[in-house]
């Protein structure tokens, strides 16, 4: 009980702190330079319960020719800014390569909820000085539980007025569809 509570507590302190990864587009970014090697992806999320709330996702770049502790992975929050409605909205800058979602944690119910972890599994590229459109996830609460992230939409022109909505930086650039599988 008191390692839940402290994770609990290192998570909502890094939530509420404000820090933010510098690998996450910001809805008041005003420049987006990419380098050689680097690229953007951008995908958005679909709640289609209002009970659950993500705190942070973690992705894991996949390499057949690295051994496993080489790998890089990333804890990246869940910026509240770029949540309009049921839809999150997420653009990450990062090196090229092939990475893979592996899962959302958040809080279902309200402010007095339970963790809850959900899985993914989703792979998608990163293009070297490209932006690259990812697809859309479906997650939601339903009577057998929480579905799995492995439902991805291509709603790609509505996806893609929200992200330059949320991203006000991607406009007048050219985002490339590449969907995550």
């Amino acid at each position: 009980m008191k390692k839940y509570f402290f994770i609990n507590v290192l998570i909502c302190s890094i939530f509420l702190s404000g820090c933010v990864s510098p690998y996450v587009l910001r809805k008041q970014q005003k420049t987006l330079v990419i380098s050689p090697d680097e690229g953007v992806v951008l995908f958005t999320a679909e709640v289609t319960s209002g009970k659950y709330r993500p705190f942070q996702y973690n992705i894991q770049e996949i390499n057949q020719y690295k051994f496993y502790g080489a790998l890089k992975k990333y804890i990246i929050p869940c910026v509240p800014e770029n949540m309009t409605g049921m839809f999150l909205v997420f653009g990450l800058k990062l090196p090229k390569g092939t990475y893979k979602l592996d899962f959302f944690s958040g809080q279902l119910g309200g402010f007095f909820g339970y963790q809850h972890s959900l899985a993914g599994g989703n792979i998608f590229d990163v293009t070297p000085m490209k932006i690259t459109y990812a697809g859309r996830l479906v997650f939601g609460w339903s009577s057998a539980g929480f579905s799995q992230l492995n439902l991805v939409k291509d709603e790609y022109d509505a996806d893609l007025e929200l992200e330059k909505m949320t991203f006000p930086v991607l406009q007048g650039k050219e985002i490339v569809k590449d969907l995550s599988y």
